[in-house]
């Protein structure tokens, strides 16, 4: 009888196979998402090299994007052929890399699945003050070999080039099919207003971010500060060098643009956000009701910054924030407090909607004043005296109020109701109620 032969090799395979890693790579993040990835990744080279001002306009980041074919090109710098080499293509940060300071990237992966996600042929060419470099990558062969890594397709090193000559240019081609209905549809166009609010302070700062040869312009956010209004200010700093600034006011009349929003060094993350991240609450139990249009002046800009990015409280696809965050749940309780605050506020204003329009001395006040630019606003002198936030309900408007009334609400029927209105010759269905309550008082009670 034979004996059974006896493997001695103690090693067990653990092996990621690219088909996995691929899909677990792209898989919860949209289109938008990875496109995102790629401009902050321009944007950080562009912080980068601007020097010690905040001056961004001669840094432009242009995106092409049409059936068959996306392009992203800037001249924020260049990739150098060492970087590339090392960690550019690594499916993760190299332990002996760091990011630049307080940068926006921060995994290492953002770049390669744009690549995954959007479609199978990728051409990188970059030139930077020192190299130059071209990179092919042929997504579906790439995948069916052992072999990760990449190669340079063309390389130039020792080179002496001009900043303002550097660039890097990415384009994708072999679009997969269901990013390809997404790329010629109208609702991709919304890529526009995303970018506009996730880069507005770079784009305040003078980057020039080009979709479709078309100039993406930032929003306008503003917030009221004068002698009778002045939002509240707070700072903290954490342990390690995490920093957060908070602005919590009023602003201009516009529900679309009422409630928070959220930055990590520059980078917008949430914004309006007006859900529970930030305190808002269907059931009021956190303490702040669901947002409405009785809100639609509340304003909060909140700006969270570290010199290394990891300790920025944001989740990995920079599309929400940690909420386990310890620092962000502290900053959240201080949300929810000034929130109510301006919400309480804003409360007392809706009383005015009983009055006759003439009273209405908060309606007219706002009329009249002016919001100023969020950005102007955190430069201004003004901005450094506003720890207490500072609302002229009691000088404008209270006088008005009269706290023995209360309100009366009932429903009749619409045609004698406006049969009523035309008697009495008034327009609002509130005169009839007055109206017709004074007339029962002053004949039937008095």
């Amino acid at each position: 009888m034979k004996k059974q032969s006896i493997n001695n090799n103690k090693t067990i395979k653990v092996k990621a196979t690219k088909d996995l890693f691929i899909s677990m790579l792209v898989k919860d993040l949209t289109l938008n998402d990875v496109i995102s990835d790629l401009v902050d990744n321009s944007v950080d080279a562009a912080n980068n090299n601007k020097g010690t001002s905040n001056d961004l306009s001669e840094f432009f980041v242009e995106l092409t994007i049409q059936k068959g074919k996306f392009i992203i090109y800037d001249n924020c710098g260049g990739i150098t052929s060492d970087v590339a080499r090392e960690s550019a293509f690594v499916f993760g940060k190299p332990e002996h890399y760091s990011n630049s300071d307080f940068s926006i990237g921060q995994y290492g992966i953002g770049m390669k699945r744009a690549f995954f996600k959007i479609g199978n042929n990728i051409e990188i060419e970059s030139k930077s003050k020192e190299s130059y470099f071209k990179v092919n990558i042929n997504v579906g062969d790439w995948r069916k070999e052992d072999n990760w890594d990449f190669s340079f397709s063309e390389i130039k090193e020792g080179m002496n080039n001009r900043l303002k000559d550097t660039y890097t240019k990415i384009v994708i081609t072999e679009i997969h099919d269901e990013i390809n209905e997404r790329l010629i549809s109208t609702t991709f166009q919304k890529i526009r207003g995303e970018l506009s609010y996730e880069q507005m302070i770079n784009l305040n700062n003078g980057l020039n971010l080009i979709l479709n040869e078309s100039k993406i312009i930032e929003p306008e956010l503003s917030i009221i500060s004068n002698e009778l209004i002045k939002p509240r200010i707070w700072e903290q700093e954490f342990p390690k060098g995490l920093r957060v600034n908070v602005i919590a006011g009023i602003s201009d009349a516009d529900t679309n643009k009422g409630g928070w929003y959220i930055f990590c060094n520059n980078r917008m993350v949430l914004g309006p956000e007006r859900s529970e991240i930030t305190g808002w609450s269907k059931k009021g139990s956190l303490g702040m009701p669901q947002y409405h249009s009785q809100y639609n002046r509340f304003r909060g800009f909140v700006f969270f910054s570290a010199k290394d990015s990891s300790l920025l409280p944001w989740n990995t696809t920079k599309t929400s924030m940690d909420l386990d965050s310890k620092n962000f749940i502290f900053v959240k309780e201080k949300l929810i407090e000034f929130g109510l605050e301006i919400k309480n506020s804003l409360d007392s204003v809706k009383k005015e909607r009983d009055l006759d329009v003439e009273k209405r001395e908060m309606e007219k006040y706002f009329e009249e004043v002016k919001s100023i630019d969020i950005y102007k606003y955190m430069n201004s002198e003004s901005s450094k005296d506003s720890s207490n936030y500072v609302f002229p309900y009691e000088k404008i408007a209270k006088k008005n109020i009269n706290n023995d009334e209360i309100r009366i609400t009932y429903f009749r029927p619409k045609e004698q109701v406006e049969k009523i209105k035309k008697f009495i010759n008034k327009n609002e269905n509130k005169e009839v109620g007055k109206y017709t309550f004074d007339y029962f008082y002053q004949n039937e009670v008095d």
